[in-house]
């Protein structure tokens, strides 16, 4: 079992509006990953959570995780979907919720491959670019806490290059992060 955070509690700021909330596909972008989560975890593959400020209405089945600190920046929410976990030993996926192009196949196989992976954190990455999402094992929770400000993992992958396997994904446009307006 994998621990899926879906990370929803920022402020677009680049984006100039409540990103998360437009409509990619007539469906509001987070609830792209949200969806393909639900699902997921309803086959027995994964729990899946949201970490929200509150402005986002959180679809039956999904553990709403409210973040009062998102002000903070994105460390904040990792520490909040870090602290809604069970003691149970199983990993945390995170995700984030402005990658309205990641595939059901996609998340699926990125999250079996964790079994298989030999390392404590999976990455997704295509065309040798990593990205959004990573699994982290549990023994790297402790500096995931420790985080502060408007950074997320990376500070932890940075210490930890020996212990990174890495998920291709053959299509690029599935990792890309939506910051600003597309036109």
């Amino acid at each position: 079992m994998i621990h899926c955070v879906l990370l929803a509690a920022g402020f677009s700021v680049r984006y100039g509006s409540d990103k998360l909330a437009e409509l990619i596909g007539g469906i509001p972008m987070y609830r792209h990953t949200a969806d393909i989560l639900l699902r997921l975890s309803c086959e027995g593959l994964c729990t899946a959570r949201l970490v929200t400020r509150g402005t986002l209405p959180v679809p039956p089945g999904i553990q709403a995780v409210p973040n009062p600190a998102a002000a903070e920046g994105i460390a904040s929410s990792v520490r909040a979907g870090i602290l809604s976990l069970p003691d149970d030993g199983a990993p945390a996926a995170f995700f984030a919720a402005d990658q309205p192009y990641l595939k059901e196949e996609t998340i699926r196989g990125f999250l079996r491959a964790w079994q298989s992976c030999g390392h404590g954190i999976l990455r997704c990455e295509s065309g040798g670019v990593p990205g959004n999402p990573v699994i982290f094992d549990r023994r790297y929770f402790p500096e995931l806490l420790a985080l502060r400000g408007d950074t997320g993992g990376r500070q932890v992958l940075r210490a930890h290059p020996e212990d990174i396997a890495l998920y291709h994904v053959p299509d690029g446009k599935e990792l890309t992060d939506i910051d600003e307006k597309q036109s």
